[in-house]
């Protein structure tokens, strides 16, 4: 009997103490509610963020391809206005045959020191730019016309020129002889729309002279845009 009750004691202790242990080491319906209520907001603030940092991401990578985009393209005009009109023996008449705001068109004669391209020794190599549909066009004129894109996504280009007093710039000059250095004036857009606050979806103005206008831009596309502005000097003519 000793021994049955004095077993009959120990498991009663051992339910009232395991039983309070497994009480304390649950969870209730409330906790578990409170659980899922903090990790959702949590989880949906981690998200958000990460939206953020994407969206951020995007648009500074679309507006980094633009500004590429417009610098490889200005860096290739440049490149051949600066041979326009270089005529060594003046028997060619090479220099500017048209210049507008909206388009250029020059000449060279092509040598062993003139940029590469289609054409023999001794040829007059005529180039234009010019904006269309969005598109920066090139076409070089010496035996055929040959048209080529050079770059999209260009929302504006505009030519302004300095006159060779050094100090007048005209959108049209009347003498074409009177030129002696060129500005490219080009704005680049992203080819999608982006949704960042950060994002300049705005048209610039031109620089403050005698030839420049405003670009105005009619509303908000949610579209960035970079402006480069460069001045070419001829370095063959004014001389």
């Amino acid at each position: 009997m000793g021994i049955a009750f004095g077993g009959h004691l120990g498991f009663q202790r051992w339910a009232k103490s395991s039983g309070a242990k497994g009480g304390n080491a649950g969870f209730t319906f409330i906790e578990l509610l409170l659980y899922i209520m903090v990790s959702s907001i949590l989880l949906a603030a981690t998200m958000l963020a990460f939206k953020a940092q994407s969206t951020t991401y995007n648009a500074q990578y679309e507006i980094s391809k633009v500004q590429q985009n417009i610098r490889a393209a200005i860096s290739y005009m440049t490149k051949e206005l600066r041979y326009a009109g270089f005529d060594p023996s003046g028997e060619k008449n090479a220099g500017f045959d048209t210049a507008a705001t909206d388009k250029v068109t020059f000449s060279y004669l092509v040598d062993n020191q003139t940029p590469v391209g289609i054409g023999s020794d001794d040829d007059l190599r005529f180039i234009t730019y010019w904006l269309s549909d969005g598109e920066l066009k090139r076409k070089i004129k010496e035996t055929a016309a040959t048209t080529a894109v050079l770059a999209k996504n260009i929302e504006q280009l505009r030519f302004e020129y300095l006159l060779n007093d050094r100090e007048t710039w005209v959108g049209a000059p009347t003498n074409l002889n009177n030129i002696i250095a060129v500005k490219i004036i080009m704005l680049g857009v992203t080819e999608h729309m982006m949704k960042s606050a950060e994002l300049d979806n705005f048209v610039p103005a031109l620089e403050e002279n005698g030839a420049s206008a405003d670009w105005t831009q009619g509303s908000e596309d949610s579209l960035g845009r970079r402006m480069l502005s460069v001045t070419v000097q001829c370095r063959n003519l004014g001389m």
